[in-house]
């Protein structure tokens, strides 16, 4: 039996500045020059307890002109009966929200054929890819435990402070290098799903960071901003991308999703952990994090003795 349909989100319009008003043929032209790789980013959590936590951020990064067709294609998909209006991973999976009420089996088949949709438009042999980062906020929590400072007054004084934060950083250097690599000249847009208190720290770090990083490589950082993931069907890609490597953590093993999305390879896996290659970032950190404990120490103690 078809399942009643969700209470449809009210739509949130928003005018492209110099597009509105333009015929197709010019309005494809400009996007072409303006916006022709956009990379959309989204987030999740395995939800475990201690060290068996991690924090992922990931998403897709394909042409304006492959998302447009990707886009029609995700919304026919999703008004497919069983319908939805948009797409949440953690929603289907617990059958809360849009997928209330419906059995697993339905919503298992509705991710099943979304991650087809990706499947059909995302073409590694076009360079289009995937990719994932994330970290354990257990490794965070580790080297701030002997702090004599608040998390709130750590905040004050550093700017990278969340797992959020460093895989924020991650996503825009990764794929800045990652398209450097591959040899294309064009920008990439980043955007990323809206609601996270830290978004507008971080993006506003990565612009103040682009005129110290090496001009061939800043140049390929284009916009960074956020989007509705109940509107913009790339986001909700996204959505299936971390979500899937979520479940795939928290089981052991990839569903049929994953295994699809993961079969040819278009995905990036870039964790922060503390081993491998990104040995350097943490232990820079650990480093920064030691010396502001010292400075702190020192400023509590000059305080207490003029007391």
């Amino acid at each position: 039996m078809q399942q009643p349909l969700a209470v449809r989100p009210q739509p949130m319009w928003r005018a492209i500045p110099h597009l509105c008003g333009l015929s197709k043929r010019l309005r494809s032209d400009r996007l072409l020059l303006m916006l022709k790789l956009r990379g959309f980013f989204d987030e999740s959590d395995t939800q475990e307890p201690g060290d068996k936590q991690v924090f992922m951020l990931g998403g897709w990064v394909t042409s304006v002109e492959t998302w447009d067709r990707f886009s029609d294609d995700w919304d026919k998909t999703l008004r497919t009966p069983p319908a939805v209006y948009y797409f949440k991973h953690n929603e289907a999976k617990g059958q809360s929200g849009q997928f209330e009420g419906w059995p697993v089996s339905d919503a298992d088949a509705k991710i099943m054929a979304l991650a087809r949709v990706i499947d059909k438009h995302l073409d590694a042999d076009r360079h289009d890819y995937g990719f994932i980062t994330g970290m354990k906020p257990e490794l965070l929590r580790f080297l701030y435990r002997n702090s004599p400072a608040t998390m709130r007054q750590i905040r004050t004084v550093m700017r990278i402070t969340t797992p959020y934060h460093f895989c924020f950083f991650n996503v825009t250097a990764c794929i800045a290098q990652h398209e450097l690599e591959l040899r294309r000249a064009s920008p990439v847009d980043f955007v990323f799903d809206e609601g996270s208190g830290d978004f507008l720290e971080c993006s506003a770090v990565v612009r103040e960071m682009k005129p110290l990083m090496q001009p061939n490589l800043a140049s390929l950082i284009g916009t960074i901003t956020e989007g509705d993931d109940k509107e913009l069907a790339p986001l909700q890609a996204a959505d299936l991308l971390v979500g899937q490597a979520c479940t795939k953590l928290k089981h052991g093993k990839p569903e049929a999703p994953f295994k699809l999305l993961a079969q040819h390879p278009r995905i990036l896996f870039n964790p922060l952990t503390t081993g491998g290659t990104h040995d350097d970032i943490l232990r820079g950190f650990a480093s920064i994090v030691e010396q502001f404990n010292v400075s702190w120490s020192s400023m509590m103690l000059e305080r207490a003795a003029r007391k």
